[in-house]
């Protein structure tokens, strides 16, 4: 059966009745059917209750609608029931041009379901190019992404092998804020790890100020150990960590232990003694700086302290510090002074009395304001003494020490 061009009115049936089939436009020359496109009064192809396949041979298939002019759009839209797009066993592609695919822009409330079927769905957004980049923008309101009365969760990541998955959550407009929170009165945000693996969760990665690059910040689960850790590393168990270096064995700024206890183990904090006593150092009046016979170190966290008895403060802060000194061999000495001579100023305790054989013994101790590089060191001196034979007690129960740390 065959068409001749022209005008056409009222109904056409193409096989309406038997079983048989009606080829439109099947020839091997290249042609045009156009149907209802010289008239602006609409038309309707009804497809009845079966339905229309369009392409079902085994060769491949190319089906256009819509105008040819990029000025001019095209709707294909449903009735009251819905608009499936479906591939049997293949693949739906959709705006393969240069064009903009546009779904549901109008301003009526809509739902759109993407792979909600009861089998295992995988649903790809964005370039299979590493170099391109996909966005997704919001408009005016928000992006809400999250159940719809199920019990699944929203997953993001890699579920294959141990591939790496970079990702980045960017306000780039003035006065934009991205925010990871809940709304309801007793639900929640969780960012956990959940394997046993000595993986990591990064909450916050970025340059800070005075930073160099590769800075970071991050938020660390691990279940193996059960430690929360901010930092870069964590590989000790049951402690919060505030870490600086990947090494936690001496790169831990804070651990909080689970039992209560607090360490702070980079804060600066020293302790040394007089091992050996030292003979004839004062009597006259005669001023001696511990020290000058080398002190033995029982701990100098950080390594601000030498030996020679000098501590130098490594930031701006308050610093408890804390001075003993024994003077023995004494034998009409009236009079004693214990200093602890930091840059800022001195503090002084002054021991008179009546001229004695007995030992000279006292503690001095103040909180003072240190500024970076200043120095701090303890002095004694002893006089009513013909001589300087005044001798500083040194023995390993401490008779004689300095010691301190940053306060605050």
């Amino acid at each position: 059966m065959g068409f001749k061009a022209g005008n056409i009115q009222g109904t056409i049936a193409l096989n309406n009745t038997g079983s048989g089939t009606t080829n439109i436009g099947s020839g091997s020359n290249s042609g045009t059917i156009n149907i209802g496109n010289t008239s602006s009064a609409a038309v309707a192809i009804d497809c009845g209750t079966a339905g229309i396949t369009v392409g079902t041979t085994a060769n491949a298939h190319a089906s256009t609608f819509g105008s040819t002019n990029s000025t001019s759009n095209t709707t294909v839209q449903s009735g009251s029931g819905a608009l499936a797009l479906t591939s049997t066993n293949g693949t739906w592609t959709g705006n393969s041009g240069t064009g903009t695919l546009s779904i549901s822009t109008d301003a009526s409330a809509t739902t759109i379901n993407i792979a909600t079927g009861a089998a295992v769905k995988t649903a790809t957004f964005g370039s299979l190019n590493s170099t391109s980049s996909t966005t997704i923008n919001a408009g005016s309101g928000n992006i809400t992404i999250g159940q719809n009365g199920g019990t699944g969760g929203v997953l993001i990541g890699n579920s294959t092998g141990n591939t790496a998955v970079t990702g980045t959550l960017t306000a780039t407009g003035t006065g934009i804020t991205n925010t990871l929170a809940t709304s309801g009165a007793t639900s929640a945000v969780t960012v956990r790890q959940t394997s046993n693996t000595a993986s990591s969760i990064a909450i916050f990665t970025a340059e800070v100020a005075g930073g160099s690059a590769g800075d970071a910040y991050n938020l660390y689960s691990i279940p193996a150990v059960q430690n929360w850790s901010a930092g870069l590393d964590n590989s000790d168990s049951d402690a919060y960590v505030l870490a600086s270096t990947a090494s936690l064995g001496t790169g831990n700024v804070m651990r909080a232990q689970t039992t209560g206890e607090i360490n702070y183990p980079l804060q600066t904090a020293f302790l040394a003694y007089l091992a050996t006593t030292a003979t004839n150092k004062t009597g006259t009046g005669t001023t001696y700086t511990i020290g000058t016979d080398a002190l033995t170190e029982v701990f100098d966290q950080n390594n601000d302290f030498n030996t020679n008895g000098t501590f130098t403060a490594p930031v701006t802060g308050r610093y408890t510090l804390f001075g003993g000194v024994r003077v023995t061999g004494t034998t009409v000495a009236t009079q004693a002074i214990w200093q602890i001579v930091t840059s800022n100023r001195t503090f002084l305790i002054l021991n008179n009395r009546t001229g004695s054989i007995f030992d000279f013994d006292l503690i001095i101790s103040s909180l003072c304001d240190m500024d970076s590089a200043d120095t701090a060191t303890l002095t004694i001196s002893v006089a009513g003494e013909a001589a300087d034979t005044a001798d500083i007690a040194g023995a390993a129960s401490c008779q004689t020490f300095f010691s301190g740390y940053l306060t605050c």
